[in-house]
C-alpha cells in the first residue's frame, strides 16, 4: 500500500574540531523523532537520542563551510543510547562507517548527492545497511541555506532480513 507520512523532525548539532588539513573530528548530539514509530498513529513513542564521536576526512572542492555539498569518508561510534532496526525494535549502535559524496549540476543550483553508512550493533556485529540517494536544489539565492531534496533511502537490517525503501521529499535548513 501507498502510505505517505509527514511526521518525522530530526536535529543534529555538536561540535567539529579541524585537527590537521582535511581531518575532523566531530562530537555530536542527535534526536530522531519519528512520530510513527509506535503503536498509535496519533501519539509519539520511542524518541531515539543520543550522542556519536566521528572522525571525518574530507575531499572535493566544495565550500568548506556548505555542509551540504561536503564530501568526505567517516568513521565512528555511538557511545550512548539505543537506535531502531529494520524489526521495529531497538538496539544499542556501536561503531559505523560512513561514506557523502556530491556532484554539481549546472542549473538550479542543485546538486546529485549520495550517502552509505554501515552501522553496527554492540560493538563490530554487522546491522543496518542504509544508501540515501538523490536531487537537492537551492532555489533562494538571498539564503543558500534553505535546500530541498527529493531522494530515496533504502535502509537493510543485516540481522531481521528487512529492507525498506522510502521515497522522500525534505525541506532543510543548513547551519
Amino acid at each position: 500500500n501507498f502510505d505517505f507520512s509527514k511526521r518525522e523532525f530530526d536535529v543534529n548539532s555538536g561540535i567539529a574540531w579541524n585537527y590537521s588539513g582535511a581531518w575532523e573530528a566531530r562530537v555530536s548530539v542527535y534526536a530522531l523523532n519519528n512520530l510513527n514509530r509506535g503503536s498509535s498513529s496519533a501519539s509519539p513513542s520511542g524518541f531515539k537520542d543520543g550522542v556519536l564521536l566521528e572522525n571525518r576526512y574530507y575531499f572535493g572542492s566544495a565550500d568548506k563551510y556548505d555542509i551540504g555539498r561536503l564530501s568526505f569518508l567517516s568513521l565512528g561510534f555511538y557511545p550512548t543510547k539505543r537506535l531502531v532496526g529494520g524489526n521495529g525494535e531497538t538496539f544499542h549502535p556501536g561503531l559505523f562507517a560512513r561514506a557523502y559524496a556530491t556532484y554539481d549540476l549546472p542549473f538550479l543550483s542543485s546538486y546529485f548527492y549520495g550517502d552509505a553508512k554501515f552501522t553496527a550493533e554492540q560493538a563490530l556485529k554487522p546491522r543496518l545497511l542504509e544508501f540515501d540517494a538523490g536531487w537537492a536544489f537551492r532555489p533562494f539565492k538571498e539564503f543558500r541555506n534553505a535546500e530541498f531534496r527529493l531522494g530515496s533511502d533504502l535502509t537493510t537490517d543485516l540481522q531481521d532480513k528487512v529492507t525498506r525503501d522510502l521515497i522522500y521529499g525534505s525541506a532543510r535548513l543548513n547551519y
